[in-house]
């Protein structure tokens, strides 16, 4: 993807068959997208951009103003989600193993030792990332059927502006470990939105209309994902 700098505000440019030129601010980190004409010339566009700074920074301040969740610490009472829904981590210390066990609204961390936010964050991580793999693959083998795909790697790690991303070429996936936070339903979305791309790389008509097809509520769930608090 082709992108322009002004100063310090990087901002991406998609080509596609189009007449005008379109700007948008894209949740959760505030990124600058401008659709372009195929054939308008970089210089035209960077004017365009340069000329719309101001609606930028209201824009990016509108969405950096919403609330967003402090930092966790890992400590005992602190809650934390899974798959859309929140609990109240327990410290288990003295375990003969280390993991994480789900009772009603309370989620146990297993730590061997005395008990400390430091492993509790490793436990929790390892388990989150164990649980989203397996939620995942199960998704992608629902879904290579039915878009007529093959997945040949799917990876899980910590992004700061994307829910997702795929590589065409070496058929492989990769999802935000802070999906496994969300609903089922939204981290489906994610999966088959990335698994759509080994069919159309961009996200012009052709990419819609497959969306529309397969998950008719793509575009509620897109707007849930990006109303959700900005990931860390």
């Amino acid at each position: 993807m082709a992108t322009i700098t002004l100063g310090d505000l990087r901002i991406e440019v998609v080509r596609k068959n189009i007449k005008h030129l379109h700007l948008s601010i894209h949740p959760p980190a505030g990124t600058v997208r401008i659709s372009a004409p195929l054939f308008m010339s970089r210089e035209t566009i960077r004017s365009f951009a340069a000329s719309q700074l101001g609606w930028i920074a209201r824009h990016r301040e509108k969405l950096n103003a919403r609330k967003r969740e402090p930092p966790k610490e890992y400590r005992d009472g602190e809650t934390h989600s899974y798959l859309g829904k929140r609990y109240v981590m327990k410290h288990k210390a003295h375990e003969p193993a280390r993991g994480v066990r789900l009772l009603a609204d309370v989620m146990e961390v297993r730590m061997r030792g005395e008990p400390d936010c430091g492993k509790a964050k490793t436990v929790l991580r390892s388990w989150y990332r164990d649980n989203l793999r397996s939620v995942a693959a199960g998704m992608i083998k629902k879904w290579e059927p039915i878009l007529g795909v093959t997945v040949r790697e799917l990876g899980i790690k910590s992004m700061k502006t994307r829910w997702g991303t795929c590589n065409p070429r070496a058929r492989r996936i990769w999802l935000n470990l802070e999906l496994v936070k969300r609903r089922k339903e939204c981290i489906e979305y994610v999966v088959a939105h990335e698994m759509a791309h080994l069919l159309v790389r961009n996200h012009g008509p052709a990419f819609k209309k497959l969306m529309d097809a397969h998950v008719p509520k793509w575009k509620i769930l897109r707007r849930e994902l990006n109303a959700a608090p900005p990931l860390p």
